[in-house]
């Protein structure tokens, strides 16, 4: 497992040839890991999309096991992934007992 980066700078948006998804990988030394956090190859740091549109939960989730809590879009503010996962992978809705209808009149 590697260290998380101690900046934002430090783990930036990218796309893959296998996904329509924006995904997030790791800077190390300036230089832009050549796969993302989901394990795909990064093909360009340049996105079309936002992160926040169509990022991939499971970078985000990946992201957030390492300890990085944000990421940077090219041009845009910071992410903050936590919000964009709970966002994207709501909570179960907790159901009580079912209780029968009563017939009516």
């Amino acid at each position: 497992m590697s260290t998380p980066p101690e900046t934002l700078e430090e783990l930036l948006t990218v796309t893959s040839s296998n996904s329509d998804r924006v995904h997030l990988a790791l800077v190390l030394h300036d230089v832009v890991a050549p796969h993302t956090l989901c394990r795909l190859s990064v093909i360009s740091r340049m996105p079309v999309q936002r992160f926040q549109a169509a990022g991939c939960v499971a970078c985000a989730e990946e992201s957030l096991q390492q300890g990085i809590k944000a990421a940077v879009e090219e041009g845009h503010a910071a992410v903050n992934l936590e919000r964009f996962v709970r966002r994207m992978r709501p909570a179960p809705e907790v159901r009580g007992p079912r209780i029968p209808r009563q017939p009516t009149g």
